[in-house]
Parts: C-alpha cells; structure tokens; sequence
C-alpha cells in the first residue's frame, strides 16, 4: 500500500496542469475499489501484496487530486473554511469508519468486509462520474 501510495504521488508531482484531474479522480477510484474487491478474493500472499501496491496506488492519487481540485475551485475567501471541513470529513470520520467496518468485518469476515467496501466505493465514484462534465466547466471557468 506505501509504495503504491508513493508511487502515486511521484506521478501526481510530475504532472502538468488540472484539466484531467476529474478524470483522473475518477479513474483512480476505480481502480482503489477495484483493488480492494480483488484483495477481498485473493488467498494469494504474493497476489495480495501486488493489489496493495495498485490499491495505494489508486487511493493517493484519488485523495491528493481532489484535495488539489477542491483548493483550486473555492473562493479563496473561502478556502481555509471549506479545506477545514474537507480535512474533517477524513480525520474525524475515519476513526468512526474503521471502529464500524472493524465491527461489522467481526460478525462477517475480512474479505466480505472488503468486498462490501469495494462496492460502496464503486458507488462513489459511479456519483462522482455524473458530476466530471460539471467539475470540468468550473475549471475552465
């Protein structure tokens, strides 16, 4: 997951301009929800280890991407207001997340836990895929 996720961030730096970045975050989730339901199937350590690299991967430059789109396309009198709700939505939650998917991976099982998060962030970017037209105009704006 680190070298994926470092990885990711190298191709990140290394690119120029934002028009793609809609794109791009939502390619990227598709291929960190990919990575996870394929993790949820593996019983392949060797397998499993290659996933993780795609699934960091796929997650860092879903995270970092809209992390810049967000800070590019707000107000800048605005700005600090809505990146501190940004930040909160993953500092605050995670922990409530990992507390509920910790519990439900208790009575179900690891890999049908995974599988289950995979779909939901299949949903996620399913959404985000109505609104890449809609992201995209404002950058050009």
């Amino acid at each position: 997951l680190g070298a994926g996720a470092l990885t990711g961030a190298v191709y990140l730096a290394s690119r120029k301009g934002m028009k793609q970045l809609p794109r791009m975050i939502f390619f990227a989730a598709i291929l960190f929800a990919m990575g996870l339901m394929s993790l949820s199937l593996s019983t392949n350590i060797i397998l499993s280890l290659v996933l993780l690299y795609f699934t960091g991967f796929g997650m860092i430059v879903q995270f970092a991407s809209t992390n810049t789109l967000i800070q590019s396309l707000v107000d800048d009198s605005k700005r600090g207001r809505i990146m501190a709700l940004y930040g909160m939505s993953f500092l605050g939650v995670t922990p409530v997340g990992s507390l509920l998917l910790g519990a439900i991976s208790g009575a179900i099982g690891v890999q049908i836990t995974l599988f289950i998060s995979s779909i939901v962030c299949l949903g996620a970017a399913a959404l985000f895929s109505r609104r890449v037209n809609i992201v995209k105009a404002a950058l050009e704006y």
